[in-house]
């Protein structure tokens, strides 16, 4: 079994359009610039911010698809095959790896664990949500 090229494409659009609903007001996007300190920024400052934006949002493209590619390998070389198989080793990962690593990150820079929650629970769902469609359609 190998890596579906089609399907990290389409699994990398996911995790953007993930980050989008996301990071929209009214899910988390308002508590998110609170606990960042950026919702004492001016309207003129966080304009600003949007426009010099490109470079974050094409660090998203490109995370998506490194993360789609990586873990359809991983998903093909262990001959995961259903969806469950797929959600468990997912969450292992992230568990392991994601989360441990940044909760130390976040331990150490004094950012509130709420914020840690909001930004590593993204990477968790769209995971999960790659993760199912490699291995249901690809």
């Amino acid at each position: 079994m190998e890596v579906q090229y089609m399907g990290v494409i389409v699994s990398a659009i996911i995790y953007v359009l993930i980050g989008v609903i996301w990071w929209m007001p009214w899910l988390f996007g308002q508590e998110w610039l609170r606990l960042m300190g950026w919702d004492k920024k001016s309207k003129k400052q966080l304009t600003q911010m949007k426009k010099d934006a490109h470079a974050a949002y094409l660090t998203s493209v490109v995370a998506g698809l490194v993360t789609a590619y990586v873990l359809g390998y991983v998903l093909s070389m262990m001959d995961v095959r259903t969806i469950s198989q797929a959600v468990s080793i997912t969450v292992i990962m992230w568990f392991g790896f994601t989360a441990m690593g940044s909760l130390v990150d976040y331990a150490y820079a004094h950012r509130p664990f709420r914020l840690w929650a909001i930004n590593y629970l993204y990477h968790l769902v769209s995971m999960v949500v790659i993760a199912c469609v490699l291995v249901k359609y690809f």
